[in-house]
């Protein structure tokens, strides 16, 4: 799956109150930890994408 594709999918579950995803954030997959590295900012945000990748780590693959 494309980045842009991951960025679509971070951004429509990690919109909270006036807080939003921004564009300018990287994403990493960690073969190493098994888990995302993001740029984001607020626990909520992370936690949000830490669960997103559990659920499907085959995002990140290939």
């Amino acid at each position: 799956m494309s980045i842009k594709l991951i960025k679509l999918l971070l951004e429509s579950h990690c919109r909270t109150g006036k807080q939003r995803w921004m564009g300018g954030h990287t994403i990493e997959w960690s073969e190493r930890k098994h888990e995302i590295k993001t740029t984001l900012e607020t626990r909520e945000h992370r936690r949000t994408a830490r669960n997103l990748a559990r659920m499907d780590k085959r995002l990140f693959e290939g």
